[in-house]
């Protein structure tokens, strides 16, 4: 007879700030948003990859980005903004996701599983590094921005993020970080498509 009671596997102990059950959407969404703004997030996922049921099979569409509308004329109208349009763009970048199509009353949009796997990994490969650095960190509409590091810039390209020079005025988030001094003000930075940007600085999408 065989005791199934408890687990005899090798266990490891890991501090968090956040732990996060599950690699799909949501917990895709939750880990990078938590990690970009100073916490230190623990992602537990059961398959060896992110997605859920937008991965497995489960689910070929992201829905719910677009309004509502008894009018059988009307245009897709987008009304979600946030990590979930970051997420869209990221995915239309790489070729993995289709224009809007008609669901119901509103629009749906299909997308490849793969792309939508890669494009989780490398978000949450980004965020890891931004937080695991303590870099200060403005949070944009679909980009990051932060202060000028060539170091960075190279692993955040490598990751498939997009990556933009610019001089702007940098507001990085407080996070847990927020005693730490960033020299903010008007600055040169960059953002990322996947992103990222600074004081000299640029953005990440």
């Amino acid at each position: 007879m065989i005791d199934l009671s408890f687990d005899r596997r090798a266990t490891s102990e890991l501090a968090c700030d956040l732990l996060v059950v599950g690699g799909g959407a949501a917990g895709v969404a939750t880990a990078v948003t938590a990690a970009r703004n100073g916490l230190q997030v623990v992602l537990v996922e059961r398959h060896g990859f992110c997605g859920g049921g937008a991965v497995a099979g489960h689910s070929g569409t992201i829905c719910g980005l677009y309004e509502a509308s008894d009018l059988r004329t009307n245009h897709p109208v987008q009304v979600v903004w946030g990590f979930a349009d970051e997420f869209v763009r990221a995915l239309e970048a790489r070729g993995g996701l289709a224009g809007p199509v008609r669901y119901g009353k509103t629009f749906t949009r299909v997308h490849d599983p793969i792309v939508w796997r890669e494009t989780a990994d490398d978000l949450l490969r980004i965020a890891w590094h931004l937080g695991n650095r303590h870099l200060p960190t403005q949070l944009l509409r679909g980009a990051l921005r932060i202060r000028r590091d060539h170091v960075i810039e190279d692993m955040v390209a490598r990751l498939g993020g997009t990556i933009t020079p610019l001089v702007a005025p940098f507001d990085p988030e407080g996070g847990a970080y927020a005693d730490v001094p960033t020299g903010g003000g008007h600055s040169h930075g960059h953002s990322h498509g996947h992103s990222h940007g600074h004081g000299h600085g640029h953005h990440h999408h």
